[in-house]
């Protein structure tokens, strides 16, 4: 129901920008999805986040706007085209123009009369856009295995309470879903447990695609290597940093995301939790009951010395029983 309103906003656009304002006689606008959507991470209940560039049509246009900065060049497009296009297909509109990076929210009607209707954010140039791109080539270059380990950890987020939503100022999480992600590839890229490269060919659906690769039984151990090896690796960089983090993404223009050492401290004691759950009870779906928020540690050992006491108990355990005969 998201995606199909994409070619609603594409076409709304690009109509009133050629019937209304006659710019042109092509699209002047290319108009991408970015964010949740875009990397099959969504929920029922999660944006749909919209980019619209210009395209080679928008010669004129472009001239027009080339002395701007780009804020004021976001801006420009924004309040002069895109509002006014999107009034015949938006049920409201909201715009954010005083913010650094402008952009436009609409709640548009999903088609379907048993869902509730969709939240739209539309931006101008957005680097979402080549974050999104980078993600689904890591997707596809590891045979679909980093989709399986990217999807775990970021729905791990959101139902331990990292996540925060930037929309909502009541919000208790611990970081921007984008700053967790930086979090998740900043970890990644120091793993040595990581897929090797592979070839991709592939027509037709992308998810389909991948839901194909998954079903190859030989990924799970390389998903169960990568995860314990994330939380495990995980804590000690979370634990050991005394600055922020920040991370650069390996696209155009570089941006970059910064992980506070306050939410890295209280990041770190959720990754040595979800380590030990999975070490302990080899078993993803653990990660996911609220109970282990609640767990504390009156002594922690290392592993291989709970390991020893453990098998010492059993030990001593069964030379009492032989000895008393009970």
């Amino acid at each position: 129901a998201k995606m199909c309103l994409l070619e609603k906003v594409c076409s709304s656009i690009n109509s009133y920008c050629n019937e209304v304002q006659k710019l042109s006689v092509g699209d002047i606008f290319k108009v991408q999805v970015f964010g949740s959507v875009s990397k099959f991470l969504c929920e029922l209940e999660s944006d749909l986040d919209i980019s619209i560039s210009l395209t080679d049509h928008a010669i004129n246009l472009k001239e027009e706007i080339e002395t701007l900065d780009m804020r004021k060049k976001r801006l420009h497009l924004l309040r002069i085209l895109v509002s006014p296009s999107l009034e015949s297909v938006a049920l409201s509109k909201t715009e954010k123009f005083n913010l650094d990076f402008p952009y436009i929210t609409l709640t548009m009607d999903s088609g379907v009369e048993t869902r509730p209707d969709i939240s739209v954010d539309v931006s101008v140039d957005s680097d979402g856009v080549l974050k999104s791109n980078y993600i689904l080539q890591l997707y596809l270059t590891t045979g679909g295995v980093f989709f399986a380990f990217f999807w775990i950890l970021i729905h791990w987020g959101r139902h331990i309470g990292i996540l925060k939503c930037h929309t909502s100022p009541e919000s208790t999480g611990l970081v921007l879903t984008a700053e967790f992600e930086a979090l998740i590839l900043h970890i990644y890229d120091k793993m040595e447990s990581k897929p090797t490269t592979v070839a991709y060919d592939y027509s037709g659906s992308i998810l389909q695609y991948l839901t194909n690769l998954l079903m190859n039984p030989e990924l799970e151990k390389t998903l169960g290597l990568m995860l314990e090896e994330f939380f495990r690796l995980g804590f000690k960089i979370t634990s050991d940093s005394v600055e922020d983090i920040v991370y650069t993404w390996p696209v155009k223009d570089e941006p970059s995301h910064t992980i506070t050492k306050v939410a890295l401290g209280k990041i770190s004691s959720l990754l040595f939790q979800g380590w030990h759950c999975l070490v302990y009870t080899r078993d993803i779906f653990k990660l996911f009951e609220r109970v282990q928020v609640q767990l504390t540690f009156a002594k922690r050992f290392a592993p291989l010395i709970s390991d020893r006491i453990r098998f010492s108990t059993r030990f001593y355990e069964k030379s009492w029983n032989n000895v008393t005969g009970a």
